[in-house]
């Protein structure tokens, strides 16, 4: 693959030689920037141990590996690799791997040290994982104690950068900033806030080819979940006008197959029904509408029965707004949200991470492991109390876990 100037390149060099002066950095670029290919491969100059790359989901691991190998003429699995679950491509070779952030547990509980690694990037930090926060926890503490040449690099679209440039207060933080073609945005007409959601993509997508007729870009649909996909698609594939478009599917269990249909250049126009996956994956070229349910699956606790849950919940504004973006990477873009714009105020601006509203008794333990392995390497702190959080765990779901 062709290797392309991308608004990330700029700063590239200003990257290695701040990582070379500092262990920790801070970095936020706007969607299709280009962080998650580009950066990786520069940080291979300020070490010569290896670069993990913390990706909250495995089809961003492999995409992401697989664009990097592309861009160096190389098959994947020789100086970049990737490990997900029950898949992997590595050799002797590999310095840049890219990694799902609950993989990096297991790792860390193979070699507390890290002891190959000299790098380690979290990408797409925002969404703020369970396994994010608790890969950050054990990176500062590493770093702190153990590993203090370690190197930290968290990387974003759309970060509240507040909190973390206070946890990571030495960081250097950069900003990568691209102009973007604008998006046009529109909100559901409120005759049509009683219909079902097909219906509702049915209308967006009907309102597309009839009012941009001249206008061949893809078009991305965010829905919340496979079942609302699988509906939808039943629904479109009943449409006449929608007859000459490729309807496509794309999620976290998609096929490799599947994804490639998604991703690959097509002079066929696509409709690509997806999940929140989209949101953070390598860029998709030529989209340039989006039609945004504003809604995802999230992953909750009930305290009174102690059971893991997972709602259907309107997106935070930080997800609306990366989601918009997505269709105004190569030219004037168009955005319809499947809601009302009073619905949009209304949203939080961020989401609430999931360490404040899922069940924390497993991961912890096996941060009770990761403490007791620490210690036996040398560290003095090694309780709870001092293990440096960017949230601090409740009190109750503490609790819960030395009750265990």
């Amino acid at each position: 693959m062709p290797r392309r100037t991308l608004p990330i390149d700029v700063l590239l060099s200003e990257i290695v030689s701040t990582l070379k002066e500092n262990c920790s950095l801070i970095l936020k670029a706007t969607p299709g920037a280009g962080k998650t290919t580009r950066v990786p491969y520069e940080l291979l100059k300020v070490t010569e141990k290896k670069v993990l790359v913390l990706e909250p989901r495995r089809i961003a691991a492999i995409l992401s590996a697989k664009r990097v190998s592309e861009e160096l003429e190389q098959p994947c699995g020789q100086l970049v690799g990737y490990q997900v679950r029950f898949d992997k491509k590595e050799s002797a070779d590999t310095r840049l791997k890219y990694v799902t952030e609950g993989l990096f547990l297991r790792l860390l509980l193979q070699d507390c040290l890290l002891k190959d690694v000299g790098c380690v990037v979290l990408d797409e930090f925002h969404e703020r994982h369970l396994y994010t926060d608790v890969a950050l926890m054990a990176l500062v503490y590493l770093q702190k104690t153990l590993r203090p040449e370690l190197k930290i690099v968290v990387m974003s679209a759309t970060l509240d950068n507040q909190l973390l440039e206070q946890y990571l207060f030495s960081a250097k933080v950069l900003v990568c900033e691209t102009q973007n073609f604008p998006v046009n945005v529109e909100y559901l007409p409120e005759e049509f806030h009683a219909r079902n959601l097909d219906l509702k993509v049915l209308w967006a997508l009907e309102k597309i080819l009839k009012t941009y007729p001249h206008n061949l870009g893809h078009i991305l649909v965010f829905l919340p979940g496979k079942a609302e996909i699988d509906s939808c698609e039943s629904i479109l594939r009943q449409s006449q006008c929608l007859e000459t478009l490729s309807i496509l599917k794309l999620t976290a269990e998609s096929s490799p197959v599947d994804q490639e249909k998604v991703f690959i250049n097509s002079s066929q126009r696509k409709i690509i029904l997806s999940t929140n996956v989209a949101e953070t994956s390598v860029t998709i070229d030529g989209v340039s509408f989006v039609v945004d349910a504003g809604l995802a699956k999230v992953g909750g606790h009930a305290t009174w029965s102690g059971l893991t849950t997972l709602t259907t919940k309107p997106v935070s504004q930080s997800s609306c707004i990366q989601r918009m973006g997505r269709a105004g990477r190569t030219k004037e873009g168009y955005c319809f949200r499947l809601f009302s714009v009073a619905d949009f105020h209304r949203r939080p601006k961020f989401a609430v991470s999931e360490i404040k509203r899922v069940d924390l008794s497993q991961i912890l333990l096996e941060v009770l492991q990761l403490c007791e392995m620490w210690k036996r390497e040398g560290a003095q702190e090694t309780s709870f109390e001092a293990l440096p959080w960017l949230e601090q765990p409740s009190d109750q779901a503490l609790q819960s876990t030395s009750d265990l």
